[in-house]
């Protein structure tokens, strides 16, 4: 049964377009359906030798799932080098002079190392002395005249690799390694960000190395909150700022250093003059911030935007989404660092991508593609092919396909979006990250499909579909709304309104309105309606309430997560489970989910309801008064089910010996990837299983 896929098309600008590099425009091929706006690089997409040419200065060389294939500069069309097929791994491809180097299957299926320099002939592979056969090399970076590499040594286990882009010149630098996702560079040493899965849940660190075996190592310290948000921006000084939960500065030999003042968890942290914009998720609200690096020059800017995201370095500025005060919309803004000088510059198109080319920027929005100096003036829509010339579509590579049934993984978003698979089969899949935003299961029944849902509209989406068929969900129904959604595009009763429009529901629509609650209590409760609801809903539809809004009602009730919960849960219900979990070490009860979910709804942050939670009559019988220590040993076996280890320990108590609050460090602990992974088969959050028979597509 086929998987819903992606498609990308390879835009090749024309002379007349003014554009200097090519882009891909991604789709699903759905009307209404806004793609996303991608230049090569950004896909493990890269430039290869100059070629003269008109309108571009080189080839663009890209890989999908089953070929390597390069760009005619000329016609903008993508031919195909190599059957190279490309393993589900990030950072897959990186330049090198006028080679790419990347990771790609033999014909054994195995990973290996190879170069390509654009032609069938330039293309080879690397297996150097020492290296497993099955390869596996992954987060490829151009470091200087090298690319730093991990890869499997011969006795399996994890190493950093450097290659020049020969056999000789491809040496492993140290072995043993954890998992790395490289963050940038601080005083001319990469800086790596290192998992290590040899237990759970993984142990963590920073890691840094100047590409010798002599001058690579652990700057730590060990954290417990799973991934950093994100690439790293470098300063002036050499210094590296970064976002791992806190905002951290690295200098590439010694621990960071935290820089204090956002109140919540910090992300997309993105180059801005001197210094750097980032975002600070305070509750569920994201604002602007930007730093010069310090404590005192670190500071929110111009509180008249919010939910901030999508910060693309822009020159000297930076291009973001965002909304203003009243939350109607979102549009594109543009800051300079200064409260005066961040401003919107184009309301309410919904902006989802925006690449930089030269200076201007493309932007993606909800009515099509938009270019911008960064002035209002200068900002304008644009055809989606005006300007381009159009290569042949080529399958999205981010799809990842996982043995065994979808009751059998833990899944969950990463603080960097990126899915997280726990296998909960012993020496089976082990546990891996990868940046992709569908999973297909595969065993011995069929097929079924897993949805990454970090903003939880596909959960909601999921719960209006199951209330009018429990036999045949529609994933094409579920990704394209979901889409419409996250852009702003449409609210979820338009998109109920949607759904019971669609060919294959408008026989709902002659049904009684009774007939029609019963369905809706039948599919979504697994019951027949109570007289007193049934009574309400077919007064109130008969009386002018539109059907999807009744349906809307139905399906996000409570009772409505609670009963659909194994498929999709819900994200204010996941963290009170998780917060329940970590300080009263517990689920919640009926009463106290439906209670602080809806609190969560209307303003409460998580580290409120942790300090609740504390107060309590409850937690004071369980567990006394206890010391820092004893607190932190409680949430690490409440939530993580396992004795702190002593590095932790140490930190933690350390942060509350210093002031910080009992009841941000339990929502620290609650809303962590580990602790994310470990209830996520009770939770459900972030993420959307659709069985078979409805994944046909």
């Amino acid at each position: 049964m086929p998987i819903l896929r992606d498609v990308f098309f390879a835009f090749s600008p024309t002379a007349a377009s003014g554009l200097t590099q090519d882009y891909l425009v991604q789709t699903r091929g759905e009307p209404g359906i806004p793609g996303f706006l991608y230049p090569f690089p950004q896909l493990d997409l890269v430039d290869g030798p100059p070629v003269a040419s008109a309108a571009l200065t080189y080839k663009t060389v890209f890989q999908t799932a089953g070929s390597l294939f390069a760009t005619d500069p000329t016609t903008g069309e993508a031919g195909k080098i190599a059957a190279i097929g490309g393993p589900a791994t990030p950072g897959g491809m990186a330049p090198l002079g006028g080679i790419a180097v990347f990771a790609g299957l033999d014909s054994n299926r195995y990973s290996r190392l190879w170069t390509t320099d654009g032609t069938p002939g330039g293309t080879a592979e690397l297996l150097p002395a020492g290296a497993a056969a099955d390869f596996r090399p992954q987060n490829l970076v151009r470091f200087g005249n090298v690319v730093l590499f991990q890869g499997r040594a011969a006795n399996g286990n994890p190493a950093l690799w450097r290659t020049d882009g020969t056999m000789s010149g491809t040496v492993q630098i140290t072995t043993d390694v954890g998992a790395l996702t490289p963050i940038g560079v601080a005083n001319g040493r990469l800086v790596f960000f290192e998992q290590f899965f040899d237990g759970y849940p993984p142990r963590s660190n920073f890691y840094s190395t100047d590409g010798t075996a002599a001058g690579t190592r652990a700057i730590g310290p060990n954290y417990n909150f799973g991934f950093p948000f994100g690439p790293g921006v470098q300063l002036a000084n050499g210094s590296l700022l970064a976002a791992a939960y806190n905002l951290v500065s690295l200098n590439g030999l010694d621990a960071p250093t935290v820089i204090a003042g956002p109140p919540g968890s910090v992300e997309n942290v993105t180059a801005l003059g001197e210094g750097a914009a980032f975002t600070v998720t305070h509750a569920t609200t994201a604002r602007l911030w930007v730093t010069d690096g310090t404590t005192a020059g670190t500071r929110e800017v111009n509180t008249a935007q919010t939910n901030a995201g999508n910060l693309t370095a822009f020159g000297s500025r930076v291009l973001f989404s965002a909304q203003d005060q009243t939350g109607a919309t979102t549009g594109l803004w543009v800051t300079d660092g200064s409260d005066a000088g961040t401003v919107e510059i184009a309301a309410g198109i919904n902006p989802s991508s925006i690449v930089v080319d030269g200076g201007r920027a493309f932007v993606v929005g909800s009515g099509g593609i938009y270019t911008t100096d960064g002035t209002a003036a200068g900002t304008r829509e644009v055809t989606a092919t005006s300007g381009y010339t159009v290569s042949p579509g080529v399958v999205d590579p981010t799809h990842v396909t996982v043995t065994g049934p979808g009751d059998q993984y833990e899944i969950v978003a990463s603080p960097t979006g990126a899915m997280v698979i726990a296998d909960t089969v012993p020496n089976r899949d082990g546990v891996a990250s990868y940046d992709a935003r569908t999973v297909a299961f595969k065993d011995t029944f069929g097929v079924g499909t897993g949805l990454l849902d970090p903003t939880g509209n596909a959960e909601a989406l999921n719960r209006v579909l199951l209330a009018v068929t429990r036999n045949a969900l529609s994933a094409s129904y579920l990704i394209g709304l979901t889409q419409r959604l996250d852009a702003g595009a449409v609210t979820l009763v338009q998109a109920a309104d949607l759904v019971l429009g669609a060919p294959e529901f408008v026989e709902l629509g002659k049904l009684s309105n009774a007939a029609f609650v019963t369905l809706l209590y039948a599919n979504e409760y697994g019951r027949t309606p109570d007289a007193e609801g049934l009574a309400a809903f077919t007064k109130a539809l008969a009386s002018g309430l539109s059907r999807s809004t009744a349906l809307v009602d139905v399906s996000q009730s409570f009772e409505a997560r609670q009963h659909t919960v194994e498929v999709g849960g819900q994200p204010n219900d996941a963290t009170v489970y998780r917060l329940y979990q970590t300080v009263l070490g517990r689920a919640p009860d009926a009463n106290g989910a439906q209670f602080f979910s809806a609190a969560l709804t209307n303003g409460l942050s998580a580290r409120q309801l942790a300090a609740d939670l504390l107060g309590s009559g409850e937690y004071a019988s369980r567990f006394g008064a206890p010391s820092n220590d004893q607190f932190v040993t409680e949430l690490y076996q409440n939530i993580l089910h396992r004795p702190a280890d002593p590095s932790g320990l140490a930190s933690f108590g350390a942060e509350l010996s210093a002031g910080a609050s009992r009841a941000s460090l339990a929502a620290m602990f609650a809303g962590g990837t580990e602790a994310r992974l470990d209830t996520a088969l009770a939770t459900h959050d972030g993420w959307v299983h659709i069985y078979p028979p409805g994944i046909g597509v």
